[in-house]
């Protein structure tokens, strides 16, 4: 391999009088840049027609803390070494996306940051007219850039910085600034590169730089590059105990100090500055790992510092020497994980988990090579860095901490360690990439950032790292690590294309892989290999007899990759075979079948063996990324793993259905204590999930039976799923079969259920509430409308349509139907507005569990949850009372308090209610407290009405109150299924009860039930 060094050449700093360090010759600049760029292009074997600019910046800036402001002169130098006269040059101003109404904001009239250019000369002093686009800066020149020729230019500037988010900003006494300064544009073969700056990430050219950072004295800096006057660091900047509140000080310093950084061969610059940075050191072979921390996280990053060495020196085994000096490591406040710059990683300082943050630490190092050497164009082509850096990340993590259980934390609660889980980076990895194929949401890797209308995180980095571990498994170890190593010798120090990683690695490998890279990165085609058929019989060849085994497969998905097949024998002896794809290999062996070509969706084969089969396995070694790993086996039973308390269906595995049994306690009047058990499982969430609950009355020695079922309708698309529901429960028994459908539309999204439901009721001591006998038969039809809340809409709205008709089968002729609005407009952090309208009519002869109510839920609503379902789990007198209400209805509490005669339901519904949510002033008061930081408020006015048809001024009920809520529940609560505490404080009724004051606190409670998972 080259040496780390080979390209480097020693720079000087010469002072000058102006803050500004000017170029000492461009021309000299630009032959010696020339010289190494023949080097890299001939070492490197470019494709004929490959160029790329060069840059040579030198930039004096200085920070303003208090103003949150920097000011900067920036000489720059731009090679043309392109075949083409360029009459115009193109700047990128990052920061400008958070100006008032940018493309990324159109709808926010608030000024978040921004750079604002003073002027842009030329070598004679002469200011250039420009013009800015949002975050681009046209300049057209005065005279045409020759091919060869460079262009000298002054640019004056001053930036607003934003607060901190999920790359740079400010946070009191801290700056995290990156994309700070005017940069040129990318000119490549495929011309300008001028996209605007949304949300994606970046694209720049390589250059030198030569970069001043003048700060307050007690600000420490960190930045990209080697110091090169270290002197100026404090004396006390590798003390533990150093902690300087900088804007505290009674007198403070108001001196400044400047740092000055060069860096050569990188394609941006960074920095961070912070007044209380402590710093430490540790030596990786001929790179300096550089930590910038906070005074208060040192013990949690002392607890991980060798295993970040451990994975520096992973990455660069396995893809290539770091040719640099140094890197430092921030103790950052970003708002995101992690950020990359070259020779600087910035990592969110609120991480608290250890293991957490030292592989968030190692995906941003592993960003030093795909991104920092392999510049590719992030924001159209970001898989080429953030795949590539999330497949190295877990491969270390498996290397630093084993293959299983790498995502646990090493100290784990008691609860934990008897109900968590297995946590696994790559199983994570590529669960969330099937959970996502299956949303019928997926879109092509290989899609500009911009242009993505879902989720563009899950294909860029999980998918992509699936399949990087896919093709590792194809083609083995050696030959993948082959063509990273030649990718990476290859394509450092310039851009390269998916093209270019594409030759490389058929180059490296001798292998055809063009049909992986085009099916995984532009298509969103699935992988689902399927054995159909399998028989066989004895025949007699020439050799003598044997059994002659046909095999079908069939792919039910386009997706078409290698396939192994292993077969066992009744004899106790197995047979290994590879189906491959057409032209995929330079040579086979005599264990590959016939190819499979990816247009025909059936495939057969026949084998000559010595003895009957007992199975057959597709994939046994679980390379491929298959949907559906059920069918892959003779075998029509799926494997089970099943587990007691511990959660792993939380994260199944990937051959095999995983369930956990829980205990469980409950008690109502009529059964005593019910003891059971339940079970819960699934196999990748779209796919198949159960739910199974039994139980037992110690009293009554009645049994229970629940059991729901649901996974998608095999119809080729994963937007319609069935439900399977039935059972024989604390007095009713009943079941319902029901499809739904799903758009994935944003903001806008629909929901459709069509279901049957039969109900009846075969004990009527355990109803909590009135419930007519017999049995209900109905048809069921749903509709959700649901628009979410973005950066630019405060308001969020969602619709709900049920409509119930009577089927036969039924006691009951009726039909009712309801339909809800619910409004929501964000104020503030913690301030929303929310509103209920609901209106609702029945007809025919219903039973009394559907009638609506001015209080709250019909009786029927209140079955699925277990603390309302039956007599005595609540006190009686509770909901005798009407102290316990669910959520529905009119939603007028102090109706069933007081005795309303409309508290006994009715067929019509007309009702509108309001809250406001408040700051809960208890959380900065008594923080420590228990549950009384956590408790949610609001004030709220409601009426309802149940009949509409007589509205008068005084008709209905109303009432003004205040509401607590709290779903913040300790463990055992949760573990029970109560998922949140709603307390309702009526204190205005308009219609009390004869003698009460209208003026008088009521309270009326109700409880959310969501079963343990």
């Amino acid at each position: 391999m080259d040496s780390p060094f080979w390209y480097m050449r020693k720079r000087f700093w010469r002072r000058k009088k102006t803050k500004t360090a000017h170029l000492s010759h461009p021309g000299f600049h630009f032959l010696l840049s020339f010289l190494l760029s023949l080097v890299v292009l001939v070492r490197g074997e470019s494709p004929p027609g490959y160029f790329q600019q060069q840059v040579h910046y030198a930039i004096s800036v200085r920070l303003f803390p208090e103003l949150v402001r920097l000011e900067g002169r920036e000489t720059l130098t731009y090679f043309n070494r392109s075949p083409d006269t360029l009459k115009t040059l193109y700047f990128h101003l990052y920061w400008n996306k958070f100006r008032a109404h940018s493309y990324a904001r159109p709808f926010s009239g608030r000024e978040r940051g921004h750079i604002e250019v003073l002027s842009v000369q030329d070598s004679s002093g002469r200011d250039l007219n420009f013009s800015i686009d949002n975050t681009i800066l046209r300049l057209p020149l005065p005279r045409p850039l020759p091919p060869g020729d460079s262009l000298y230019l002054q640019v004056q500037f001053t930036g607003m910085i934003p607060p901190s988010g999920e790359r740079f900003g400010y946070s009191g006494e801290h700056f995290d600034i990156g994309n700070w300064y005017p940069v040129p544009a990318v000119y490549d073969a495929r011309g300008w590169h001028i996209d605007q700056h949304l949300d994606g990430e970046f694209y720049q050219e390589w250059g030198d730089y030569e970069v001043e950072i003048t700060v307050p004295r007690p600000f420490v800096v960190a930045a990209t590059g080697r110091l090169m006057n270290p002197e100026v660091l404090p004396d006390s900047v590798q003390y533990p105990g150093r902690t300087i509140q900088y804007y505290l000080q009674q007198q403070p310093d108001t001196t400044t100090v400047t740092y000055r950084f060069v860096a050569e061969r990188v394609h941006d610059f960074a920095f961070c500055a912070d007044p209380e940075f402590v710093l430490k050191q540790i030596q990786v072979g001929q790179t300096t790992l550089q930590f910038f921390l906070q005074p208060y996280r040192l013990k949690t990053w002392n607890s991980i510092l060798q295993r970040v060495v451990e994975g520096f020196s992973f990455l660069q085994e396995k893809i290539g020497a770091y040719p640099y000096r140094q890197l430092s490591i921030v103790d950052a406040l970003i708002t995101a994980g992690g950020i990359e710059y070259p020779n600087l990683v910035m990592i969110n300082g609120y991480i608290i988990s250890p293991r957490e943050l030292a592989i968030t630490i190692i995906h941003e190092m592993a960003h030093q090579w795909f991104y920092g050497l392999l510049a590719n164009n992030q924001t159209r082509h970001g898989w080429m860095d953030e795949g590539f850096t999330t497949f190295f990340e877990i491969w270390a993590t498996e290397h630093l901490w084993g293959r299983e259980g790498n995502l646990n934390p090493t100290r784990q609660s008691g609860w934990q360690r008897w109900l968590g889980y297995t946590q696994t980076a790559r199983r994570e990895a590529y669960l969330n990439y099937l959970e996502y194929a299956l949303s019928g949401r997926e879109e092509p890797i290989d899609t500009h950032f911009d242009y993505f209308q879902h989720n563009p995180y899950i294909p860029t980095y999980d998918k992509m790292a699936v399949g990087l571990f896919t093709l590792k498994r194809l083609i083995g170890d050696s030959l993948f690590l082959r063509g990273i190593r030649t990718y990476y010798r290859r394509w450092r120090f310039r851009h390269p294309y998916p093209e270019d990683l594409f030759l490389t690695f058929n180059r490296a490998t001798g292998m055809h892989l063009n049909w992986f890279w085009e099916q995984w990165l532009r298509t969103t085609w699935l992988l689902d290999v399927r054995l159909r058929k399998a028989v066989g019989r004895w025949v007699q060849r020439k050799g003598g007899r044997q059994f002659r085994l046909t095999m079908v497969l069939e792919r039910k998905q386009p997706l078409a990759m290698p396939v192994d097949v292993a077969i066992e024998l009744r004899d106790g002896s197995q047979r290994r075979y590879r189906i491959p794809i057409p032209g995929w290999l330079s040579r086979t062996d005599s264990s590959d079948l016939p190819s499979w070509h990816p247009a025909n969706r059936r495939y057969v084969a026949r084998l000559y063996l010595p003895a009957p089969v007992r199975r057959i396995q597709l994939d046994p070694q679980s390379k491929l990324p298959d949907i559906n790993p059920f069918n892959n086996d003779n075998r029509r039973i799926p494997p089970l793993k099943l587990f007691w308390l511990h959660r792993q269906y939380v994260e199944p595995d990937l051959r095999c259905y995983t369930a956990t049994l829980f205990p469980q306690l409950f008690f109502n009047d009529v059964d005593g204590f019910v003891i059971g058990l339940r079970s819960v499982g699934n196999f990748v969430g779209p796919l198949y999930w159960h739910r199974l609950e039994t139980q037992l009355g110690s009293r009554s020695g009645q049994p229970g039976l629940s059991f729901r079922w649901s996974s998608l309708l095999p119809i080729g698309t994963s937007r319609v799923r069935y439900y399977l529901f039935a059972y024989r429960l604390e007095g009713r028994a009943g079941g319902e079969l029901a499809l739904s459908y799903r758009t994935r539309t944003q903001p806008v999204n629909h929901r459709f259920l069509l279901g049957w439901r039969v109900r009846q009721l075969y004990d009527n001591r355990y109803p909590a509430r009135a419930w007519s006998p017999g049995t209900v038969s109905i048809l069921a039809f749903e509709w959700i409308r649901h628009r979410s809340v973005t950066a630019y809409r405060k308001l969020v709205t969602r619709w709900q349509l049920r409509v119930e008709v009577a089927a036969p089968g039924g006691d009951y002729p009726f039909q009712r139907w309801e339909l809800v609005l619910l409004p929501r407009i964000a104020l503030g952090p913690q301030t929303n507005l929310r509103g209920r309208l609901a209106v609702g009519q029945i007809e025919g002869k219903p039973p009394v569990q559907y009638l609506f109510y001015p209080s709250g839920a019909a009786p029927v609503r209140e079955f699925s949850n277990a603390f309302a379902r039956s007599r005595g789990t609540l006190p009686v007198d509770w909901v005798r009372d009407g102290h316990f209400r669910l959520p529905g209805g009119g939603q007028v509490a102090s109706a069933a308090i007081d005795g309303a005669p409309s508290a006994q339901g009715g067929r019509r519904l007309l009702a509108a209610r309001i809250d406001l949510d408040l700051a809960n002033p208890l959380a900065r008061l008594l923080p420590s407290w228990p549950v009384l930081p956590t408790l949610q408020t609001a004030v709220y006015a409601a009426w309802s009405q149940l009949n509409w048809k007589k509205i008068t001024r005084r008709s209905g009920d109303a009432e003004l109150g205040l509401t607590l809520f709290w779903d913040d529940l300790p463990f055992p609560l949760r573990y029970l299924g109560m998922s949140d505490v709603k307390l309702t404080l009526p204190f205005w009724y308009s219609r009390p009860a004869a003698g009460n004051n209208p003026w008088k606190l009521r309270w009326a409670l109700s409880v959310g039930f969501t079963p343990f998972r």
